[in-house]
Protein backbone atom coordinates (compact mmCIF):
# COMPACT_ATOMS: atom_id res chain seq x y z
CA UNK A 1 0.00 0.00 0.00
CA UNK A 2 1.36 3.29 -0.86
CA UNK A 3 1.64 5.56 2.09
CA UNK A 4 2.53 9.42 1.64
CA UNK A 5 5.51 10.90 2.46
CA UNK A 6 3.45 13.13 5.34
CA UNK A 7 3.80 9.47 7.42
CA UNK A 8 2.58 10.84 10.75
CA UNK A 9 0.61 14.11 12.08
CA UNK A 10 0.85 14.29 15.86
CA UNK A 11 -1.84 17.15 17.19
CA UNK A 12 -0.71 18.89 20.77
CA UNK A 13 -3.32 19.95 22.47
CA UNK A 14 -1.85 21.11 25.65
CA UNK A 15 -0.33 24.74 25.73
CA UNK A 16 1.51 23.42 29.07
CA UNK A 17 6.05 23.36 28.40
CA UNK A 18 8.03 20.61 28.76
CA UNK A 19 11.66 20.05 28.86
CA UNK A 20 14.40 17.20 28.56
CA UNK A 21 12.92 15.80 32.11
CA UNK A 22 10.37 13.94 29.89
CA UNK A 23 13.22 11.17 28.97
CA UNK A 24 14.09 11.06 32.64
CA UNK A 25 10.62 10.42 33.83
CA UNK A 26 9.95 6.80 35.09
CA UNK A 27 7.43 4.56 34.19
CA UNK A 28 6.20 0.95 35.16
CA UNK A 29 5.49 -0.82 32.30
CA UNK A 30 4.56 -4.19 30.80
CA UNK A 31 5.20 -5.69 27.31
CA UNK A 32 3.59 -9.16 26.25
CA UNK A 33 4.30 -10.11 22.59
CA UNK A 34 4.03 -6.52 21.17
CA UNK A 35 5.22 -4.58 18.25
CA UNK A 36 7.52 -1.60 18.83
CA UNK A 37 4.45 0.98 18.01
CA UNK A 38 2.30 -1.30 20.54
CA UNK A 39 5.11 -0.64 23.31
CA UNK A 40 5.18 2.72 22.75
CA UNK A 41 1.69 3.07 23.28
CA UNK A 42 1.70 1.50 26.41
CA UNK A 43 4.24 3.89 27.36
CA UNK A 44 2.14 6.65 26.75
CA UNK A 45 -0.87 5.20 28.32
CA UNK A 46 1.18 5.06 31.67
CA UNK A 47 2.19 8.32 31.88
CA UNK A 48 2.61 12.18 30.00
CA UNK A 49 4.70 11.12 27.69
CA UNK A 50 3.72 11.60 24.12
CA UNK A 51 5.54 10.25 20.77
CA UNK A 52 5.85 11.09 17.59
CA UNK A 53 7.11 8.32 14.63
CA UNK A 54 7.20 7.43 11.59
CA UNK A 55 5.92 3.63 12.03
CA UNK A 56 7.68 2.56 8.65
CA UNK A 57 11.19 3.32 10.20
CA UNK A 58 10.83 1.72 13.15
CA UNK A 59 12.19 -1.87 13.94
CA UNK A 60 10.24 -4.49 12.67
CA UNK A 61 9.85 -6.99 15.55
CA UNK A 62 8.41 -7.84 18.62
CA UNK A 63 9.00 -7.14 22.80
CA UNK A 64 8.24 -8.84 25.89
CA UNK A 65 10.19 -7.44 28.51
CA UNK A 66 8.67 -6.03 32.58
CA UNK A 67 10.06 -2.44 33.49
CA UNK A 68 9.76 -1.26 37.28
CA UNK A 69 10.17 2.55 37.90
CA UNK A 70 12.25 2.81 34.84
CA UNK A 71 13.32 6.23 32.94
CA UNK A 72 11.77 6.49 29.86
CA UNK A 73 15.39 7.31 27.78
CA UNK A 74 16.60 3.67 28.80
CA UNK A 75 13.08 1.66 27.78
CA UNK A 76 13.61 3.36 24.45
CA UNK A 77 17.31 2.52 24.19
CA UNK A 78 16.20 -1.29 24.60
CA UNK A 79 13.58 -0.90 22.16
CA UNK A 80 15.11 1.17 19.42
CA UNK A 81 18.79 0.75 20.22
CA UNK A 82 21.17 3.50 19.08
CA UNK A 83 20.33 4.25 15.27
CA UNK A 84 17.47 6.37 16.55
CA UNK A 85 17.52 9.66 18.00
CA UNK A 86 15.04 11.39 20.85
CA UNK A 87 14.05 15.07 20.37
CA UNK A 88 11.65 16.77 23.20
CA UNK A 89 9.37 19.10 21.73
CA UNK A 90 6.86 20.67 23.66
CA UNK A 91 4.87 17.27 25.59
CA UNK A 92 6.02 15.20 22.68
CA UNK A 93 9.04 12.49 22.21
CA UNK A 94 10.19 12.66 18.57
CA UNK A 95 11.90 9.66 17.15
CA UNK A 96 13.90 9.65 14.07
CA UNK A 97 16.18 7.19 12.46
CA UNK A 98 19.96 8.64 12.79
CA UNK A 99 21.13 8.04 9.17
CA UNK A 100 24.14 9.40 7.33
CA UNK A 101 24.74 13.05 6.42
CA UNK A 102 23.54 13.17 2.84
CA UNK A 103 24.71 15.98 0.18
CA UNK A 104 22.91 19.16 1.41
CA UNK A 105 19.30 20.07 0.21
CA UNK A 106 18.27 23.34 -0.49
CA UNK A 107 14.98 23.34 -2.27
CA UNK A 108 12.17 24.88 -0.58
CA UNK A 109 8.98 23.75 1.24
CA UNK A 110 5.66 25.17 -0.32
CA UNK A 111 1.88 24.43 0.52
CA UNK A 112 -0.72 25.88 2.33
CA UNK A 113 -2.44 25.88 5.86
CA UNK A 114 -6.47 25.08 6.46
CA UNK A 115 -8.98 24.63 8.86
CA UNK A 116 -9.80 21.24 9.58
CA UNK A 117 -13.47 22.38 10.37
CA UNK A 118 -14.01 24.73 7.40
CA UNK A 119 -11.53 23.89 4.92
CA UNK A 120 -10.71 27.78 4.58
CA UNK A 121 -7.10 28.62 4.45
CA UNK A 122 -5.44 30.43 7.49
CA UNK A 123 -2.96 33.07 7.74
CA UNK A 124 -0.21 34.04 9.91
CA UNK A 125 0.47 30.18 10.78
CA UNK A 126 3.65 30.07 11.82
CA UNK A 127 5.87 27.01 10.39
CA UNK A 128 9.64 26.59 11.15
CA UNK A 129 12.36 23.71 11.78
CA UNK A 130 12.11 21.25 14.69
CA UNK A 131 16.41 21.10 14.65
CA UNK A 132 16.62 24.69 13.99
CA UNK A 133 14.31 27.42 15.42
CA UNK A 134 15.96 30.32 13.86
CA UNK A 135 14.60 29.21 10.41
CA UNK A 136 10.65 30.22 10.16
CA UNK A 137 8.15 31.89 8.09
CA UNK A 138 4.58 32.53 8.32
CA UNK A 139 1.85 32.00 6.18
CA UNK A 140 0.62 34.67 3.98
CA UNK A 141 -2.84 36.23 3.51
CA UNK A 142 -4.02 33.44 1.56
CA UNK A 143 -2.59 30.84 3.79
CA UNK A 144 0.17 29.66 1.33
CA UNK A 145 3.31 29.63 2.63
CA UNK A 146 7.22 28.65 1.64
CA UNK A 147 10.16 27.83 3.99
CA UNK A 148 13.60 27.85 2.67
CA UNK A 149 15.25 25.34 5.36
CA UNK A 150 18.82 25.65 6.54
CA UNK A 151 19.30 22.13 7.47
CA UNK A 152 20.73 19.50 5.60
CA UNK A 153 18.95 16.04 5.28
CA UNK A 154 15.68 14.55 4.00
CA UNK A 155 13.30 13.59 5.24
CA UNK A 156 13.13 16.62 7.90
CA UNK A 157 10.74 18.09 10.31
CA UNK A 158 8.37 20.72 9.95
CA UNK A 159 6.09 22.10 13.35
CA UNK A 160 2.97 23.66 12.43
CA UNK A 161 1.87 26.50 15.16
CA UNK A 162 -0.85 29.11 15.21
CA UNK A 163 -2.68 30.52 18.45
CA UNK A 164 -6.12 28.80 19.34
CA UNK A 165 -4.94 25.44 17.08
CA UNK A 166 -3.73 22.64 18.07
CA UNK A 167 0.22 22.20 17.04
CA UNK A 168 1.52 20.11 14.92
CA UNK A 169 4.83 18.21 13.74
CA UNK A 170 5.15 16.81 10.08
CA UNK A 171 7.70 14.66 8.22
CA UNK A 172 8.51 15.59 5.12
CA UNK A 173 10.53 14.37 2.13
CA UNK A 174 11.74 17.09 0.57
CA UNK A 175 13.71 15.31 -2.84
CA UNK A 176 9.77 14.28 -3.61
CA UNK A 177 8.88 18.73 -4.09
CA UNK A 178 5.61 17.96 -3.77
CA UNK A 179 2.64 20.94 -2.73
CA UNK A 180 2.06 19.67 1.13
CA UNK A 181 -1.12 20.59 2.36
CA UNK A 182 -1.56 20.94 6.48
CA UNK A 183 -4.89 20.77 8.40
CA UNK A 184 -5.11 22.38 11.46
CA UNK A 185 -7.77 21.56 14.28
CA UNK A 186 -9.05 24.91 16.37
CA UNK A 187 -9.09 24.42 19.82
CA UNK A 188 -10.93 26.53 22.37
CA UNK A 189 -9.64 30.45 22.60
CA UNK A 190 -7.19 31.44 24.73
CA UNK A 191 -6.21 34.59 25.69
CA UNK A 192 -2.20 34.92 26.68
CA UNK A 193 -1.08 38.48 27.80
CA UNK A 194 2.50 38.92 26.79
CA UNK A 195 4.63 42.09 27.62
CA UNK A 196 4.65 42.35 23.34
CA UNK A 197 1.25 42.96 23.84
CA UNK A 198 1.88 46.38 25.83
CA UNK A 199 1.28 49.14 23.72
CA UNK A 200 4.32 51.20 23.59
CA UNK A 201 6.03 48.22 22.66
CA UNK A 202 4.11 46.67 20.30
CA UNK A 203 3.36 49.54 17.90
CA UNK A 204 7.04 50.49 17.23
CA UNK A 205 9.86 48.03 19.14
CA UNK A 206 8.41 44.73 17.97
CA UNK A 207 7.31 44.49 14.39
CA UNK A 208 4.24 41.98 13.51
CA UNK A 209 5.67 39.49 11.90
CA UNK A 210 7.83 38.71 14.99
CA UNK A 211 4.79 39.03 17.34
CA UNK A 212 2.91 36.72 15.54
CA UNK A 213 5.84 34.24 16.40
CA UNK A 214 5.30 34.45 19.69
CA UNK A 215 1.79 34.39 20.08
CA UNK A 216 1.46 31.50 17.88
CA UNK A 217 4.70 28.91 19.36
CA UNK A 218 3.98 28.11 23.17
CA UNK A 219 8.18 26.67 23.80
CA UNK A 220 11.08 27.27 25.52
CA UNK A 221 14.99 26.95 24.15
CA UNK A 222 18.28 27.76 25.82
CA UNK A 223 21.30 29.22 24.36
CA UNK A 224 24.22 30.55 26.29
CA UNK A 225 24.83 33.92 23.87
CA UNK A 226 22.93 35.71 21.61
CA UNK A 227 23.41 38.84 19.57
CA UNK A 228 20.74 41.05 17.45
CA UNK A 229 20.70 44.77 15.48
CA UNK A 230 16.81 45.00 16.30
CA UNK A 231 14.44 42.22 17.40
CA UNK A 232 14.01 39.61 14.73
CA UNK A 233 17.84 40.38 13.17
CA UNK A 234 20.24 38.41 14.76
CA UNK A 235 21.46 35.18 15.72
CA UNK A 236 18.01 33.98 16.63
CA UNK A 237 16.28 35.49 13.53
CA UNK A 238 12.10 35.68 13.63
CA UNK A 239 11.43 33.07 16.77
CA UNK A 240 13.98 35.18 19.29
CA UNK A 241 11.44 35.42 21.92
CA UNK A 242 11.87 31.78 22.53
CA UNK A 243 14.95 31.56 23.71
CA UNK A 244 16.22 31.70 27.19
CA UNK A 245 19.96 33.21 27.39
CA UNK A 246 22.95 33.42 29.63
CA UNK A 247 24.57 36.64 27.50
CA UNK A 248 22.79 38.88 25.14
CA UNK A 249 23.76 41.33 23.29
CA UNK A 250 21.73 43.84 21.28
CA UNK A 251 23.19 46.55 19.11
CA UNK A 252 20.28 48.69 18.84
CA UNK A 253 17.53 46.33 20.74
CA UNK A 254 16.84 42.60 21.78
CA UNK A 255 13.82 40.40 22.39
CA UNK A 256 14.44 37.36 24.51
CA UNK A 257 12.06 34.63 26.37
CA UNK A 258 14.35 35.25 29.23
CA UNK A 259 17.71 36.00 30.66
CA UNK A 260 19.72 34.46 33.34
CA UNK A 261 22.86 36.39 33.07
CA UNK A 262 23.50 39.87 31.38
CA UNK A 263 21.70 41.53 29.00
CA UNK A 264 22.96 44.35 27.44
CA UNK A 265 21.22 46.50 24.94
CA UNK A 266 22.56 50.11 22.89
CA UNK A 267 18.43 51.32 23.02
CA UNK A 268 16.22 49.34 24.41
CA UNK A 269 16.35 45.50 25.79
CA UNK A 270 13.06 43.23 26.36
CA UNK A 271 12.09 39.56 27.59
CA UNK A 272 9.32 38.03 27.78
CA UNK A 273 9.18 36.14 30.95
CA UNK A 274 12.14 36.44 33.66
CA UNK A 275 15.02 38.12 34.31
CA UNK A 276 17.51 36.64 36.52
CA UNK A 277 20.85 38.81 36.44
CA UNK A 278 21.82 42.10 35.14
CA UNK A 279 19.79 44.19 32.15
CA UNK A 280 21.44 47.32 31.30
CA UNK A 281 20.06 49.31 28.32
CA UNK A 282 20.33 53.22 26.99
CA UNK A 283 16.40 54.26 27.05
CA UNK A 284 14.33 51.17 28.58
CA UNK A 285 14.21 47.54 29.71
CA UNK A 286 10.74 45.69 29.93
CA UNK A 287 10.29 42.32 31.44
CA UNK A 288 7.31 40.73 31.29
CA UNK A 289 7.23 38.29 34.02
CA UNK A 290 9.46 38.48 37.49
CA UNK A 291 12.81 40.15 37.96
CA UNK A 292 16.21 39.62 39.74
CA UNK A 293 18.66 41.28 40.61
CA UNK A 294 19.46 44.55 38.49
CA UNK A 295 17.92 47.18 36.05
CA UNK A 296 19.64 50.06 34.95
CA UNK A 297 18.26 52.18 31.88
CA UNK A 298 18.60 55.39 31.19
CA UNK A 299 15.27 56.54 31.28
CA UNK A 300 12.37 53.79 32.06
CA UNK A 301 12.57 50.01 33.82
CA UNK A 302 9.53 47.82 33.56
CA UNK A 303 8.70 44.45 35.70
CA UNK A 304 5.18 43.07 34.89
CA UNK A 305 4.98 41.17 37.93
CA UNK A 306 7.88 41.00 40.77
CA UNK A 307 11.08 42.41 41.04
CA UNK A 308 13.87 41.54 43.57
CA UNK A 309 16.83 43.54 43.38
CA UNK A 310 17.72 47.39 42.71
CA UNK A 311 15.44 49.13 39.40
CA UNK A 312 17.85 52.00 38.89
CA UNK A 313 16.27 54.81 35.95
CA UNK A 314 16.55 58.45 34.59
CA UNK A 315 13.25 59.00 34.21
CA UNK A 316 10.41 55.81 35.51
CA UNK A 317 10.73 52.44 37.40
CA UNK A 318 7.68 50.43 37.45
CA UNK A 319 6.47 46.92 38.75
CA UNK A 320 3.87 44.80 40.45
CA UNK A 321 5.91 43.78 43.57
CA UNK A 322 9.08 44.68 45.10
CA UNK A 323 11.20 43.24 46.97
CA UNK A 324 14.36 45.61 46.95
CA UNK A 325 14.86 49.64 45.75
CA UNK A 326 13.99 51.60 42.93
CA UNK A 327 15.99 54.58 42.36
CA UNK A 328 14.90 57.17 39.70
CA UNK A 329 15.06 60.73 38.63
CA UNK A 330 11.50 61.49 38.41
CA UNK A 331 8.93 58.78 39.61
CA UNK A 332 8.56 55.23 40.54
CA UNK A 333 5.28 52.97 40.57
CA UNK A 334 4.69 49.56 42.40
CA UNK A 335 1.52 48.31 43.67
CA UNK A 336 3.32 46.87 47.41
CA UNK A 337 7.01 47.06 48.48
CA UNK A 338 9.39 45.76 50.82
CA UNK A 339 12.73 48.00 50.64
CA UNK A 340 12.80 51.75 49.40
CA UNK A 341 11.73 53.89 47.06
CA UNK A 342 13.59 57.03 46.15
CA UNK A 343 12.71 59.24 43.43
CA UNK A 344 13.43 62.80 42.02
CA UNK A 345 9.79 63.98 42.13
CA UNK A 346 6.84 61.40 43.01
CA UNK A 347 6.54 57.62 44.81
CA UNK A 348 3.76 55.88 43.80
CA UNK A 349 2.25 52.51 45.38
CA UNK A 350 -1.36 51.13 45.61
CA UNK A 351 -0.66 48.70 48.19
CA UNK A 352 1.01 47.85 51.51
CA UNK A 353 4.87 49.58 51.46
CA UNK A 354 7.11 47.50 54.04
CA UNK A 355 10.01 50.49 54.16
CA UNK A 356 10.55 54.24 52.55
CA UNK A 357 8.91 56.19 50.50
CA UNK A 358 11.63 59.36 49.78
CA UNK A 359 10.64 61.96 46.75
CA UNK A 360 11.35 65.85 46.81
CA UNK A 361 7.73 66.75 46.08
CA UNK A 362 5.05 63.74 46.61
CA UNK A 363 4.75 60.53 47.83
CA UNK A 364 2.07 58.15 47.82
CA UNK A 365 0.78 54.31 49.20
CA UNK A 366 -2.09 52.00 50.69
CA UNK A 367 -0.97 51.10 54.06
CA UNK A 368 2.77 52.47 54.88
CA UNK A 369 4.75 50.60 57.73
CA UNK A 370 7.74 52.54 57.32
CA UNK A 371 8.32 56.27 56.56
CA UNK A 372 7.24 58.80 53.53
CA UNK A 373 9.49 61.81 53.36
CA UNK A 374 9.10 64.07 50.84
CA UNK A 375 9.39 67.95 50.83
CA UNK A 376 5.57 68.85 49.69
CA UNK A 377 3.25 66.37 50.16
CA UNK A 378 2.93 62.58 51.69
CA UNK A 379 -0.71 60.65 51.48
CA UNK A 380 -1.31 57.21 53.31
CA UNK A 381 -4.59 55.66 53.75
CA UNK A 382 -3.39 54.44 56.40
CA UNK A 383 -0.07 55.10 58.37
CA UNK A 384 1.74 52.58 60.85
CA UNK A 385 5.06 54.93 60.57
CA UNK A 386 6.31 58.29 60.15
CA UNK A 387 5.58 61.06 57.87
CA UNK A 388 8.07 64.03 57.26
CA UNK A 389 6.63 66.81 55.16
CA UNK A 390 5.25 70.10 54.71
CA UNK A 391 1.93 68.62 54.20
CA UNK A 392 0.95 65.13 55.35
CA UNK A 393 -2.37 63.13 55.04
CA UNK A 394 -3.60 59.51 56.20
CA UNK A 395 -6.95 58.22 56.94
CA UNK A 396 -6.18 56.27 60.27
CA UNK A 397 -3.08 57.54 61.86
CA UNK A 398 -1.13 54.89 64.04
CA UNK A 399 1.93 56.44 63.86
CA UNK A 400 3.49 59.96 63.45
CA UNK A 401 3.19 62.98 61.89
CA UNK A 402 5.79 65.34 61.69
CA UNK A 403 5.12 68.73 59.29
CA UNK A 404 3.58 72.26 58.55
CA UNK A 405 0.04 70.72 58.01
CA UNK A 406 -1.14 67.53 59.25
CA UNK A 407 -4.30 65.36 58.55
CA UNK A 408 -5.59 62.70 59.59
CA UNK A 409 -9.31 61.20 59.45
CA UNK A 410 -8.64 59.28 62.50
CA UNK A 411 -6.55 59.08 64.88
CA UNK A 412 -6.31 55.68 66.06
CA UNK A 413 -2.63 55.47 68.28
CA UNK A 414 -0.54 58.04 66.33
CA UNK A 415 0.53 61.95 67.20
CA UNK A 416 0.56 64.74 64.58
CA UNK A 417 3.41 67.62 65.36
CA UNK A 418 3.04 70.70 63.48
CA UNK A 419 1.40 73.96 63.39
CA UNK A 420 -1.93 72.91 61.76
CA UNK A 421 -3.33 69.26 62.88
CA UNK A 422 -6.58 68.58 61.93
CA UNK A 423 -8.31 65.49 62.77
CA UNK A 424 -12.00 64.10 63.13
CA UNK A 425 -13.17 64.67 66.95
CA UNK A 426 -9.38 65.18 68.03
CA UNK A 427 -8.41 69.00 69.42
CA UNK A 428 -8.54 71.62 67.23
CA UNK A 429 -9.45 75.08 68.75
CA UNK A 430 -8.77 78.42 69.70
CA UNK A 431 -8.49 79.98 73.36
CA UNK A 432 -8.65 83.80 74.23
CA UNK A 433 -7.49 83.95 77.76
CA UNK A 434 -5.54 86.46 80.38
CA UNK A 435 -2.78 85.25 82.89
CA UNK A 436 -0.25 86.93 84.74
CA UNK A 437 2.41 87.94 82.29
CA UNK A 438 0.53 88.85 79.31
CA UNK A 439 -3.43 90.26 79.63
CA UNK A 440 -4.89 89.81 76.27
CA UNK A 441 -3.79 86.10 74.89
CA UNK A 442 -5.00 84.49 71.52
CA UNK A 443 -3.82 80.77 71.33
CA UNK A 444 -4.59 78.00 68.69
CA UNK A 445 -4.64 74.09 69.87
CA UNK A 446 -4.83 71.74 67.01
CA UNK A 447 -3.86 67.63 67.10
CA UNK A 448 -5.05 64.55 69.73
CA UNK A 449 -6.25 64.69 72.39
CA UNK A 450 -3.26 62.71 73.98
CA UNK A 451 -0.82 65.23 72.57
CA UNK A 452 -1.75 68.46 70.69
CA UNK A 453 0.46 71.60 69.43
CA UNK A 454 0.16 74.99 70.67
CA UNK A 455 0.60 78.65 69.10
CA UNK A 456 0.25 81.38 71.29
CA UNK A 457 0.61 85.53 71.48
CA UNK A 458 -0.42 87.89 74.05
CA UNK A 459 -0.03 91.67 75.13
CA UNK A 460 -0.08 93.54 78.24
CA UNK A 461 -0.53 97.42 77.29
CA UNK A 462 0.49 98.71 80.72
CA UNK A 463 3.86 96.48 81.54
CA UNK A 464 4.42 97.61 77.96
CA UNK A 465 4.97 94.02 76.53
CA UNK A 466 3.72 91.30 74.39
CA UNK A 467 4.81 88.02 73.73
CA UNK A 468 4.74 84.49 71.11
CA UNK A 469 5.44 81.19 72.26
CA UNK A 470 4.39 77.48 71.23
CA UNK A 471 4.53 73.79 72.68
CA UNK A 472 2.83 70.69 73.50
CA UNK A 473 -0.18 69.37 75.22
CA UNK A 474 -2.96 67.03 76.44
CA UNK A 475 -6.30 66.96 77.05
CA UNK A 476 -8.12 64.78 79.51
CA UNK A 477 -11.94 64.30 78.77
CA UNK A 478 -13.94 63.70 81.72
CA UNK A 479 -17.64 65.05 80.30
CA UNK A 480 -18.78 67.50 80.70
CA UNK A 481 -15.21 69.00 82.49
CA UNK A 482 -11.57 68.51 81.13
CA UNK A 483 -8.17 68.61 82.29
CA UNK A 484 -5.40 69.93 80.66
CA UNK A 485 -1.22 69.98 81.13
CA UNK A 486 0.28 72.05 78.72
CA UNK A 487 4.22 73.12 78.33
CA UNK A 488 5.49 76.05 76.23
CA UNK A 489 7.98 78.30 75.83
CA UNK A 490 7.05 81.74 75.08
CA UNK A 491 9.58 85.01 74.33
CA UNK A 492 8.68 88.45 75.42
CA UNK A 493 9.19 91.73 73.70
CA UNK A 494 9.11 95.48 74.15
CA UNK A 495 6.18 96.66 72.77
CA UNK A 496 6.78 99.88 71.00
CA UNK A 497 10.84 99.62 70.89
CA UNK A 498 13.21 96.95 69.38
CA UNK A 499 14.36 94.51 71.83
CA UNK A 500 18.01 92.90 71.82
CA UNK A 501 18.07 90.88 74.69
CA UNK A 502 14.16 89.85 74.77
CA UNK A 503 12.72 87.69 78.24
CA UNK A 504 12.64 83.87 77.69
CA UNK A 505 9.24 82.43 79.89
CA UNK A 506 8.78 79.16 79.85
CA UNK A 507 5.81 77.96 81.20
CA UNK A 508 3.69 75.12 82.81
CA UNK A 509 0.27 75.13 82.76
CA UNK A 510 -2.72 72.59 84.84
CA UNK A 511 -5.91 73.96 83.63
CA UNK A 512 -9.79 72.75 84.65
CA UNK A 513 -12.41 73.67 81.97
CA UNK A 514 -16.07 72.93 81.84
CA UNK A 515 -17.45 72.75 78.75
CA UNK A 516 -21.33 75.37 79.01
CA UNK A 517 -22.34 74.44 74.88
CA UNK A 518 -21.04 72.36 72.23
CA UNK A 519 -17.96 73.87 71.13
CA UNK A 520 -17.80 76.65 74.33
CA UNK A 521 -16.28 75.96 77.41
CA UNK A 522 -14.48 78.26 80.15
CA UNK A 523 -11.41 77.36 82.06
CA UNK A 524 -8.78 78.25 84.48
CA UNK A 525 -5.65 77.19 86.33
CA UNK A 526 -2.10 77.23 87.89
CA UNK A 527 0.81 78.23 85.79
CA UNK A 528 4.51 77.67 86.97
CA UNK A 529 6.79 79.92 85.19
CA UNK A 530 10.65 80.55 84.70
CA UNK A 531 12.15 83.55 83.78
CA UNK A 532 15.21 84.50 81.92
CA UNK A 533 16.47 87.68 80.77
CA UNK A 534 20.26 88.49 80.11
CA UNK A 535 19.94 92.43 80.13
CA UNK A 536 18.16 93.84 83.14
CA UNK A 537 19.02 97.17 82.42
CA UNK A 538 17.36 97.95 78.94
CA UNK A 539 14.19 96.15 79.48
CA UNK A 540 12.84 97.61 82.86
CA UNK A 541 9.40 95.36 82.56
CA UNK A 542 11.64 92.23 83.88
CA UNK A 543 11.07 93.42 87.41
CA UNK A 544 7.27 93.82 86.63
CA UNK A 545 7.01 89.96 86.33
CA UNK A 546 7.15 87.68 89.50
CA UNK A 547 6.85 90.16 92.11
CA UNK A 548 6.25 87.18 94.41
CA UNK A 549 8.64 85.19 92.85
CA UNK A 550 9.67 82.07 94.94
CA UNK A 551 12.80 82.46 93.43
CA UNK A 552 14.63 84.99 92.16
CA UNK A 553 18.36 85.47 91.42
CA UNK A 554 20.22 88.99 89.56
CA UNK A 555 24.00 89.24 88.77
CA UNK A 556 24.59 91.66 87.22
CA UNK A 557 22.23 92.39 84.01
CA UNK A 558 21.45 88.62 83.88
CA UNK A 559 18.21 87.59 85.68
CA UNK A 560 16.26 84.07 86.77
CA UNK A 561 13.21 83.56 88.43
CA UNK A 562 10.48 80.98 88.86
CA UNK A 563 7.27 81.87 90.24
CA UNK A 564 3.25 80.60 90.46
CA UNK A 565 0.90 82.48 87.69
CA UNK A 566 -2.54 82.06 86.67
CA UNK A 567 -4.80 81.83 83.39
CA UNK A 568 -8.28 81.70 82.53
CA UNK A 569 -10.61 82.13 79.44
CA UNK A 570 -12.70 80.99 77.14
CA UNK A 571 -12.15 77.94 74.25
CA UNK A 572 -13.68 77.84 71.24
Amino acid sequence: MFRKLITCIVLFGSTQLYSQDLLDQSVTVNFQNQTIAESLNSISAGSDVRFSYNPDQLPQRKVTAHYENTPVQTILLDLLGTSYECKVRGSYIILTPIKKKAPKKTGQIQGEVVDANTGERIAGVSIYEVDRLSAATLTSQDGTYTLSPKTSGDPMLIAVSRENYKDTVIVVHRSKGEFVKLLLEPIKKQQRKLISDTTWIKDFWINQRLKRHQRNINLSEHRVFQMSLVPGIGTNGFLTGKFTHNMSLNIIGGFTQGIKGVELGGVFNITERMLRGAQVAGVFNATGHSSTGLQLAGMVNRTKNSFTGWQIAGVVNHTDTLNGAQISGATNFARVATGLQLSGAFNFLTGDMYGAQLASCFNYGHHIFGLQLSGVYNHADTLYGVQLSTINRTQNLHGVQVGIVNIAKKVEQGTMIGIINVAKDEVLTFELSSNDVTRYNLSFKSGAKHFYTILSTGIHDQKEIWGAGGGFGTDIPLKPFYLTVDLTAHTLFKLNEKTSHPILNPRLGFTAGLTIFDDVSIFGGPVVHYMYNADTDTFPAVHKLGENASFSHEVGDIMHKWWAGYTFGIRL
